[in-house]
């Protein structure tokens, strides 16, 4: 049989609408792997022209392929990607282009949601200046529900207690040992993101570890717990207030392994984690004093709150990632409504070698 050259050598862009096609279907993507996995010289010419984020997605599914046996004959993996340059990639291209085209116009827009005067309605009154009585800082939970005591924040468990030391060497790590961590870990991560600092004041505002506007806190924490000591596997919620855990439903860990890894996108490392920080958003709380203004409190918010994990990570000698490439639906699997309370940040956390 007479091996198959590509038609023409693609640019870096033609190259790139190529690898997007090819990976909307199993088939085609095993032809364009096929290739890359072989020592052919149409391997060289397409690795050349694809940026560095595609390659490495593209090497990791390619790694999966190799293991599941089922590369194409690397004749019939050229023939079909010649026949998709030949009949399909000047249209897809086109489509890309409108498409990206329709993005940058899009991001023109979302930059307004960060502009002090974005949205605002003259003369707006929020509900606060209404008289409207203040919104719940925590989510209720049924009278008589066994709560699960966290043990006491204790700084003494921290390796590194140099906060310069913590900022410099703070780093996202993706790779988790198997071991658990203990519930005082837990405790700490929980305390330092989103615990109370002393007593509400006047049995109305309340001070938390993490700023505020408002002192408004209008977020509630998840947690996908696969191995921390003492605890069953299964989602929780922190109550800040009390200090405590609540379970909302037990789930074996194996199976909240998989449902973590799905709701990141595939982020296989989410689901290797110990245990998933999830941070929901009640805009209400939020909205109830500045109204309008408030949603650009609510996203600046959720880094105040990461950032916190991230530093109690890093002096607890452990690791995390936080991920925006979450699906939304996690909302459901939590039991929220989507409207007045809805996933905005999860980040997972695990031990990590020494």
């Amino acid at each position: 049989m007479e091996k198959y050259r590509l038609i023409r050598e693609l640019s870096p862009k033609e190259t790139t609408v190529l690898v997007y096609h090819f990976s909307t279907s199993i088939e085609l993507l095993n032809a364009l792997l096929t290739v890359l996995l072989s020592d052919d010289e149409t391997n060289l010419i397409v690795m050349s022209n694809l940026s560095s984020m595609i390659s490495g997605w593209l090497k990791g599914q390619a790694a999966k392929l190799e293991q599941s046996k089922t590369v194409m004959n690397i004749d019939e993996a050229l023939k079909t990607i010649n026949q998709f340059i030949e009949n399909d990639l000047e249209k897809d291209i086109a489509e890309v282009d409108a498409l990206t085209c329709q993005a940058k116009t899009a991001c023109l827009e979302y930059r307004k949601l960060f502009r002090a005067d974005y949205g605002m309605i003259e003369g707006e009154i929020s509900d606060q200046m209404l008289g409207v009585p203040i919104p719940a800082y925590e989510k209720p939970f049924p009278e008589g529900a066994e709560l699960i005591d966290l043990p006491s924040p204790n700084k003494e468990i921290l390796k590194k207690t140099n906060l310069f030391d913590c900022i410099i060497e703070r780093e996202s790590r993706r790779k988790f040992t198997n071991e658990s961590l203990s519930l005082s870990e837990l405790s700490l991560l929980c305390f330092t993101t989103q615990g109370l600092r002393g007593k509400p004041a006047a049995g109305r505002w309340h001070f938390r570890t993490v700023p505020s506007g408002g002192a408004r806190h209008p977020y509630e924490t998840y947690l996908a717990v696969n191995k921390v000591e003492g605890l069953d596997s299964g989602i929780y919620r922190y109550l800040p207030l009390e200090h405590k855990l609540l379970l909302v439903k037990a789930v074996d860990e194996k199976e909240l392994r998989k449902k973590m890894t799905h709701y990141s996108e595939g982020q296989e490392f989410a689901g290797q984690s110990a245990v998933v920080f999830i941070w929901s958003c009640v805009p209400y709380r939020m909205e109830w004093r500045y109204s309008t203004m408030a949603r650009r409190d609510l996203l600046l918010e959720a880094g105040h709150i990461c950032q916190n994990l991230y530093l109690c990570v890093e002096g607890l000698g452990l690791g995390t990632c936080s991920i925006l490439a979450y699906r939304q639906d996690l909302d459901d699997y939590l039991g929220l409504d989507g409207v007045d309370e809805f996933v905005t940040y999860i980040s997972p956390v695990g031990r990590i070698e020494k």
